[in-house]
This record gives structure tokens, sequence and C-alpha cells, in this order.
């Protein structure tokens, strides 16, 4: 797998240029937006990554043989291969130190493989092909030599792509062509690295349907794991932007690099590639962030190749995103001055409305006490009126009653008169005396007088009794004799009833003392049920 990584890396200095296309049969945006939420939790998956790192670094310190520890060194190498290339350089020299002190003859030459592998992704192509002439393929066991070939295929492969001559580019494409085929030629038809190198060699042929093909096989199947998720998604892209299919070159980008950041893989050239292509079809905000990304992780791991490749798209999208930005603030201003403007006059016209609606509320505060300046005047006519329409009626019975009485006492003092002329002929002046000092002639008008008014007062007030008895405590109220109208107390309040409150005039009217009359007043205020100082008012609003 190692091995393969630096295959792609050297691919990735190629650029492919693609051309806008539409489609919605692939979940691009939803992928990029998985690649987003990925790329924010980078962190997360590096600790894990190093806490791997450290457990296998605490068996090294544990291992009880040369061997055992060459092991747990290779497995170092192979960890760091893809994360850091400063610490793969590293464990590389530790076990070729390790294989000469204890003459590990076995390892020796896994060792110089990995020894030259260092050098060439580095990009030091002379160090590299010094350490793989050194080496006799004949003494190349078979588990080892399908690398051998894999790594002077790469190094033609580099050294081509850096060649100025057309002579000396043609010869060493030959001959890393070759190495391609001696390797697919010795590998299992089942592995993956036979599938890579044949798919290698149909996009080297531009027969890119028939590599596709293969490729999304293999992808589909089973039980592949992230990481080689991540290389048959790299190839699948690198194939449909052969074939100018941009829309599908971006979505396979994206799931390689959503699969390199949760390995925790910094050698990716998916991030940087599909940075140029989101960068191509106007996604500069998204290109700035991945071409970040990918030179944060070149430079963590040393990636020359990966940097190289990377600082020359990163001015021009460096460029593109500062005057997107600068349009952004230019828009930003524009706007922020728009809704300032906006707001001042929202303000002015709040001001307005405010002070117009003070106005309003100002006129119907207005309104409100005039009109219930008006209902406190018209209830007070209408109490006015109905105390009028009450004086009239009262008014009106009275003067019928006085008109009766007085016809009817102008009767009796007629009577009375001739009454009185039959006593003097007969008697002389001596039994007209005795005749006027009679009390009886006085009592018995007096009664008839009291028994009219009662009369009349009831007919305009037919519930006073009743409704006087309501005012009292229930043990003090007034019970009347069979055939009896009004009582004396009934008549004290009765007249106050008609608005005569004086009790003096009361006295004169009833024949009795001011304080007979006071006296009344007090015992029936005292049984008054509710507020005693103004039960003269409730008996002036009796029958209202």
């Amino acid at each position: 797998m190692k091995s393969v990584w630096f295959l792609l890396i050297i691919l990735s200095s190629f650029t492919v240029s693609c051309t806008p296309a539409s489609s919605d049969k692939l979940p691009v945006e939803a992928t990029l937006k998985e690649l987003d939420e990925t790329l924010s939790h980078k962190a997360d998956y590096e600790q894990n990554k190093e806490q791997h790192l450290q457990s296998i670094k605490k068996l090294a310190a544990n291992a009880n043989t040369p061997e055992n520890l060459y092991m747990i060194l290779d497995k170092l190498y192979s960890d760091y291969y893809n994360y850091n290339n400063d610490s793969a350089f590293f464990y590389a020299n530790i076990k070729r130190q390790l294989v000469t002190k204890n003459r590990l003859t076995e390892q020796a030459i896994d060792s110089d493989l990995d020894w030259a592998e260092v050098h060439l992704i580095a990009g030091m192509f002379k160090e590299c092909s010094d350490v793989l002439d050194k080496i006799i393929p004949e003494e190349v066991d078979s588990t080892s030599l399908p690398k051998y070939y894999y790594l002077y295929r790469s190094l033609y492969r580099a050294m081509a792509s850096i060649a100025i001559e057309d002579s000396l580019k043609k010869n060493y494409t030959k001959k890393g062509l070759e190495y391609l085929q001696k390797r697919k030629d010795i590998l299992d038809p089942k592995s993956s690295d036979y599938l890579y190198s044949e798919v290698e060699a149909l996009q080297n042929k531009q027969q890119n349907e028939r590599a596709i093909e293969l490729l999304l096989q293999r992808f589909h199947e089973p039980g592949t794991s992230l990481q080689q998720q991540a290389v048959l998604a790299y190839m699948i892209a690198s194939s449909y932007q052969e074939q100018n299919e941009p829309e599908k070159t971006i979505y396979y980008y994206t799931l390689s690099a959503i699969n390199d950041v949760k390995t925790a893989t910094h050698k990716h050239t998916s991030l940087h590639r599909l940075a140029n292509l989101l960068f191509e079809t106007g996604d500069i905000e998204r290109a700035y962030s991945y071409i970040n990304y990918a030179m944060g992780d070149a430079l963590n791991v040393n990636s020359r190749v990966n940097i190289h490749s990377i600082t020359r798209l990163l001015p021009i999208i460096q460029q593109s995103h500062d005057q997107m930005m600068k349009e952004k603030r230019r828009q930003l201003y524009l706007l922020i001055t728009g809704i300032s403007l906006l707001s001042v006059c929202l303000l002015v016209t709040i001001f307005i409305v405010y002070k117009n609606k003070k106005k309003v509320s100002d006129a119907k505060h207005q309104l409100a006490q005039v009109n219930e300046e008006l209902k406190e005047v018209n209830s007070k006519l209408t109490y006015t009126n109905t105390c009028l329409q009450e004086s009239n009626n009262i008014k009106e019975a009275y003067i019928g009653y006085y008109m009766d009485l007085c016809s009817t006492y102008i009767n009796k003092v007629e009577e009375y008169r001739n009454n009185l002329n039959n006593i003097a002929r007969n008697g002389g002046a001596n039994e007209v005396m005795k005749a006027l000092r009679k009390p009886s002639f006085l009592k018995n008008d007096l009664d008839a007088f009291y028994e009219s008014f009662d009369s009349a007062f009831l007919k305009i007030f037919p519930d006073f009794v009743k409704q006087f008895n309501a005012l009292l405590q229930e043990d003090k109220r007034i019970d009347l004799k069979q055939d009896e109208l009004l009582n004396t107390e009934l008549r004290i309040f009765a007249l106050i009833r008609l608005g005569i409150g004086d009790s003096i005039k009361i006295a004169e009217f009833l024949r009795r003392s001011p304080s007979t009359i006071y006296n009344y007043r007090v015992k029936y205020r005292n049984a008054a049920i509710n507020n005693r100082d103004d039960f003269d008012n409730q008996v002036r609003n009796i029958g209202q």
C-alpha cells in the first residue's frame, strides 16, 4: 500500500484541465459538505493516529530479539510513510542500522528498498538510483520483487516528468513502462497491487472506461478498507478527469479526500487536486480552504513533491480568494451603508409615526375625557329629569289633593258656620262659646287631614312602607295596625322623602315637638342596615 501512494504522488504532478458539466446523478454538494465536516474533526483523527503510533513504539521498547524489533520498526515505517516523511526517513535509517549491526541478511533487501523509497519521495533521485543499482535482482525474494520493480517504475516516471529533452523523456517513460509490466507479470491477479498496475497500464493506453469499470467493481466490494477506498476513489477520479467529466471527478476526489482525512494520511493528493477543480468551477471559498489544508499537511510531513505541486496552485487561488474577499468587503460596505441609510429612514419614519400616534393618543384621551364628562352630565341630566318628573308627579298629585282639601275645608267651614248660627239662635252666646271649646272638632279634622295625606302619599309611593322597612334591621321594622296607612314615624320619613328635611317644619306639620321628631330620626338611623350617616339619602331614593 505504501508503494502505491508514491505512484499517486507522481501522478499528481500533472495537471489536467476540465470544463464544468451539469448533472444531478451524484450527490456532489452533500459529499463536499461531508468533507467539510470531516475536516473539522481532522485533529481528532490525527490524535487517534498518534495514539496508535505510541502504542507501537511501546512494543519496540519491549522487543526481545532483533528480528522482532525489525518487524516493529517496519510497522512504524509503514505507518509513518503516509503520515510524516521525516519520521519515515528516521525509521528507515534505524532499520538499516539494525540490519547492519545484527547481520540480518533476510531483512537486508527490504531495508534497502525502504531506504531507496524514502529518498525517492524526498526527490533525491540519484541517491535512490544508487541504492537500487546496488541490489542484485536475482537475490530479491518474491515478496520484495514487486516493490523493487515498483520503485524503478516510479523513479523513471518521476525522472521523465522533469526531463527537458524529449529523447530523455521518451527513454525514461519507456523504461518505466517496462518495469510496470515486469511488476504486473509477477503479481497475483487478485491482489490490489495488480489492479493498480492494470489500471495504470489502461490509463496509459487511454482506456479509461475499462479502468473505471475495474476500479468501481473493487471499490464497491465488501471489506474494502478506508485506505483502499481512498486509493481507488483517487484513481477513479483521475480516469474521469482524463475523460473530461468534472462532476464525477469532483465527487470521487472528494470521497478520496474524506478517507484520507479519516485515516490521517498527509501525503494525499486528492485534496489539492479537488481544490484545483473547485477553483475552476468557481467555488473559490472551498478551493482556498482545501488548498490551505493540503499545504499544511505537506509542510507538516515535509512532502517535497506535494509542496512543489501545491505551491504552483496556491498563489493563483490565494489571489482569487483575496479578490473575492475584497469584493465581499466592498459588498458588505455597500450593504452596511444601505442598511444604515434605511435605518435612518426607518428611525425618521418611526419618529413621525410616534408623533402622529401620540397626537392620536392624546386626541383619543381628550375625547375619552369629554365622553366621560358627557356621560356624567347626561347621568346628572337623567337624574335631574327623573327628579323633575317625580317632582311634577308629586306636585300634580298634591295640587289635586290641595284643591280637594281646600274644597272640603270650605264646605266644613260653611257647615261649621251654619252650625254656630243655629247654636247662637237657640242657645245664645254661652252655647257658642261651649261649642268653640270642644277639642273633638280639631281632632277629627287632623285625623281626616292625616288620612288624606297618607292616602295621597301612598298613591305616589305605593311600596314606601315595604322599601322603608328594607332599610332597617329586621327586629326594628314598623308593623302597622289594621286599616292604618301610615303612623307618625312613617309620616316623618314620608315628609323627608318629599324633600322636607327640617325637623322643625316636620314637627309643625305633625303637631309634635322638634325633640320628638329628632329622637325618631335618630332611632331609625341607628336601626339602619347600611351606612347610618347616609340613611336620610337612602330614604330620599325610595321609589326611584
